[in-house]
């Protein structure tokens, strides 16, 4: 049975047609002239153009409304004299309630918006200088305060871990005056959880590039690392800002120290997904700062009971991390994943002096790379170099020689088996070459 929709219902769907709309616009006077005194000002259908598309904008009945307001933003409003009317009339949600479905769909529309400094030219001609001040300054405050006014409101949990990361990532550079987002920042953060990991990417960057002062920030951040933020879903993130954080040269010995310290005492809790991307933190810290090598060779330390480090000290000159030493690392070199042992085997050769970009791989990655090892099957590691063969135009890959070796030995072995029943002591030499390449690092 087919369902046949009356036609009122298609009207009520149909939407407005961007197509009219901008043919409206532009036959609509701008400006109204007072006959008494002769000044001009907008004029009202002008006003209620804008006024009515806001309401779209906050509450849209259809599909084909959001797709109207996405090309309105896109088409119209990429204009000069669009985008300062709008962004004018925007600024009366700023004393109104919104609702979280209002909220979104204000934040989706705000995703949409032009760049103050990709603006074109003014759309409409004004004749009677009502528009307003186009000025660049002019713009780009009025394009900040309509994004102040999302954030002064109460945000639900899911547009918050949305919000968060897009400002930091796509506007917070666009902005005329970045510190005031500061206080944004501090408010999640000190929520704590996913918040704080959002957050702390958005401080850092006020921090580094803008020179914005916060009081203890390396505190706050010291505390935040723990072995419990790295077994949260956020974990990957909460390390990427943690290696852009300690990247810089400019942060003291001290403070340094501190959280290579800290990052090797959370490795004895650490979950296997995180241990080998704070390994090479952890070894590129060593190769970038030389004053932090004495923590390899000092021989007074080597077990947490004659260890100086305080960990519960958030004062980092007082912690003693420069007079201890990084004895964690290594019951990692007997950890039972081979790649862990490989990668903790740093802390026993001469440190470089070039540095190794880490890779995050999940759990299930991992374990793949495990079962692959352990059959004798080409896994992707460390030491593999993907390659595109020329007959066959499929990738692989290159591995090392003892493995090769493994991999041709299983294979005429297999070859045998068909002939005839492997005797044991052919059975027993392939067990025991298996099981030793297993644990050859």
């Amino acid at each position: 049975m087919v369902l046949k929709v009356p036609k009122k219902t298609k009207v009520a769907q149909a939407g407005p047609d961007f197509a009219k709309s901008k043919e409206l616009l532009l036959k609509i006077n701008i400006a109204s002239i007072n006959p008494e005194t002769g000044s001009a000002t907008k004029s009202t259908e002008f006003n209620a153009f804008f006024e009515q598309f806001i309401q779209q904008v906050l509450a849209p009945t259809s599909q084909k409304d959001v797709l109207y307001v996405k090309k309105m933003t896109k088409k119209v409003f990429c204009h000069k004299d669009m985008f300062l009317n709008l962004l004018e009339k925007v600024q009366v949600l700023a004393g109104k309630q919104l609702s979280k479905v209002q909220l979104s769909n204000y934040f989706q529309f705000l995703k949409n918006l032009t760049l103050p400094s990709k603006l074109e030219k003014s759309l409409v001609k004004d004749e009677f200088k009502v528009v307003g001040d186009l000025s660049k300054e002019n713009l780009e405050l009025l394009f900040q305060a309509s994004w102040m006014i999302l954030i002064k409101k109460q945000l639900s949990r899911p547009l918050a871990r949305e919000v968060l990361p897009f400002i930091t990532d796509h506007r917070l550079d666009e902005f005329l005056n970045p510190e005031l987002w500061g206080d944004f920042y501090f408010a999640y953060y000190n929520q704590g959880g996913v918040y704080s990991v959002l957050a702390l990417n958005g401080l850092l960057k006020l921090v580094v590039k803008y020179n914005f002062e916060y009081p203890d920030f390396y505190v706050s951040v010291y505390k935040l690392t723990s072995s419990f933020i790295l077994y949260a879903k956020y974990a990957e993130e909460y390390i990427s800002v943690l290696n852009i954080f300690l990247s810089s040269t400019h942060v003291p010995l001290y403070i340094i120290a501190a959280f290579v310290k800290k990052l090797a005492r959370v490795c004895l809790l650490a979950p296997v997904s995180a241990l080998r991307p704070i390994l090479t933190i952890l070894q590129n810290l060593l190769t970038r700062f030389s004053g932090l090598r004495k923590m390899i060779h000092n021989d007074t330390c080597d077990s947490i009971e004659n260890d100086p480090y305080i960990e519960d000290c958030y004062d980092l000159k007082k912690c003693k991390a420069l007079e201890s030493c990084l004895w964690e690392i290594k019951p990692l070199q007997s950890h039972w994943l081979p790649l862990i042992c490989k990668k903790a085997g740093f802390i026993d050769r001469n440190i470089g002096t070039h540095e190794t970009p880490y890779q995050w791989k999940p759990n299930d990655e991992l374990f793949q790379i495990l079962l692959n090892k352990k059959t004798g099957t080409k896994a992707v590691d460390d030491d593999d170099y993907t390659l595109k063969n020329v007959n066959k135009f499929e990738k692989q890959k290159f591995v090392p020689v003892k493995r090769k070796m493994l991999i041709e030995e299983e294979g005429n072995a297999k070859k045998l088996m068909k002939l005839s029943p492997p005797s044991d002591g052919l059975f027993n030499e392939m067990l025991n070459y298996c099981i030793s390449d297993l644990y050859v690092l």
